[in-house]
């Protein structure tokens, strides 16, 4: 089984075939709790990111799940 740490190894490799190498950031979540976090050098929890299109993906998506409940 793969670990979050090791998930989150890959995910910040610099590796030039890493299509992750420019991770900024990581968070799990469950049950409404961080249960992991990670930050590329300079970043940290308080740090602003861009997310393009992405916020609009999790906005519809946790729409979606409140319409449903």
């Amino acid at each position: 089984m793969i670990s979050i740490e090791g998930l989150a190894d890959s995910a910040f490799a610099d590796a030039p075939s890493n299509p992750l190498a420019t991770t900024q950031a990581l968070v799990v979540m469950r049950n409404g709790d961080i249960v992991f976090e990670r930050y590329a050098d300079g970043f940290d929890a308080a740090s602003t990111f861009i997310s393009w299109s992405m916020a609009k993906s999790m906005t519809s998506a946790l729409c979606g799940v409140l319409v449903d409940r």
